[in-house]
């Protein structure tokens, strides 16, 4: 694996280790993760040495919410954890298999982790997503940035206007810092802690 893969891995807070269960592919500088949504199973890669240093979607595959394995048939009880693309997803399931001391694995065991390819995806699948899914709560992981902070709002916007049929789901974001995103909080503390705390403090 080359050095400068093990330190994206590295400085998104997640092992190759975990990388490889998920179904990550590792092909020079290359990154390829596998994706399943509702349509079936698709890869989208990552050249961290391209100029342009952007996750590629397959062409005509539409934006929806994704998964690291087959999408759930329903969470019921549980809660939905969803990030802003593949690394910030990985460097959730990282941080909850790493005890804390107020958090512990088990404590973070109902939180089904997903993300979206992007915050272009449309707000009404997300909606959708949480309709077949009907968790307990749903909270949004997404980057502290204009991008990030537009497609809260838009999910937000799209769950107001179910008013003849109300989601049961409570909605609330986690506190990104400006300029930062979930995988950056999480490298630089890692553990079910710093997870836990993040989740306790969404609004």
């Amino acid at each position: 694996m080359k050095a400068i893969v093990k330190r994206y891995f590295e400085e998104h807070g997640f092992t190759p280790a975990l990388a490889h269960h998920y179904g990550v592919v590792v092909s020079g500088s290359t990154i390829q993760y596998r994706c399943h949504d509702r349509a079936g199973t698709f890869w989208r890669s990552r050249d961290l040495e391209a100029e342009r240093k952007a996750t590629k979607q397959p062409r005509r595959r539409k934006l929806d919410v994704c998964y690291f394995h087959p999408p759930p048939q329903r969470v019921g009880c549980c809660d939905l954890l969803l990030c802003e693309g593949e690394p910030d997803a990985l460097a959730a399931e990282q941080a909850r298999r790493e005890p804390g001391i107020r958090f512990s694995a088990a404590a973070l065991l109902r939180l089904r982790i997903a993300f979206l390819p992007g915050t272009a995806t449309p707000a009404h699948k997300v909606i959708a997503e949480v309709e077949r899914l009907k968790p307990r709560n749903v909270y949004l992981a997404f980057d502290g940035d204009h991008a990030g902070n537009a497609a809260a709002e838009r999910i937000f916007e799209e769950r107001a206007g179910h008013y003849m049929h109300p989601l049961k789901a409570d909605f609330a974001r986690l506190p990104i810092p400006d300029g930062q995103d979930l995988a950056d909080v999480l490298a630089a503390k890692r553990g079910g802690d710093t997870l836990g705390d993040l989740i306790m403090g969404a609004r």
